[in-house]
């Protein structure tokens, strides 16, 4: 019973530590424009996208920490002239400015209920980190650019925020599908934007749909 002792106890501790920790991804988009200050004629480009994992613990209670990644950027059409050779019409011009966004959400999570599908509520802070901005100029009908510079924000490129959301998490036999809404408060949003000085929204929407297992 004595060689048998580490073999029982190593079969009771697998189920208990993927009850106790889950891991896997957790994507989505923003719903909220994170340059509230661009003209019209722009158009945006965000998607998110990073790890997930999660302590369960007693009472439906539960410890989540992302580490999200957002390459936001907007980008807006003007009129130019191709430089050189003899005087042409004017054509199209883009002018693109992009940055990487780093989010890590630190959030305490209530599952109520023991059903397949049941609801929960988080909240917690966020930490962000923006960083690589670059803009690019280029003519429409070509990738090629004629302007780029890159640089960094103006201000601190680290900020935190405040994180509140709520969703359902559905438990299916391999993986959990989590789609939640989550909205975070930015008291100090960070300064961005190279041919144009924009602040970012203090506000922020996303909605996300996390897969654990």
């Amino acid at each position: 019973m004595k060689k048998e002792f580490p073999f029982l106890l190593l079969a009771l501790s697998t189920p208990m530590y993927s009850q106790i920790f889950s891991f896997g991804v957790k994507g989505g988009i923003p719903v909220t424009n994170a340059f509230p200050g661009s003209p019209a004629g722009t158009y945006l480009r965000r998607y998110i996208v990073g790890p997930t994992a999660e302590v369960h613990l007693p009472f439906h209670l539960a410890f989540e920490v992302d580490a999200l990644y957002r390459r936001s950027g907007l980008g807006a059409t003007f009129t130019t002239y191709q430089f050189g050779g003899p005087p042409s019409p004017p054509v199209e011009g883009v002018d693109r400015t992009r940055i990487n966004d780093w989010q890590v959400p630190f959030l305490a999570k209530w599952e109520p209920g023991a059903r397949l599908v049941r609801p929960f509520i988080d909240g917690g802070v966020t930490y962000r980190h923006v960083s690589g901005q670059d803009q690019t100029q280029f003519f429409s009908a070509s990738a090629t650019p004629f302007f780029s510079q890159s640089g960094q924000p103006t201000n601190s490129p680290n900020s935190a925020g405040v994180t509140v959301g709520g969703g359902f998490l559905v438990k299916l036999p391999v993986v959990h599908i989590s789609p939640e809404i989550r909205y975070t408060h930015w008291p100090s949003p960070p300064a961005v934007g190279t041919y144009m000085f924009q602040i970012m929204s203090a506000n922020q929407v996303d909605v996300l749909v996390g897969f654990t297992f």
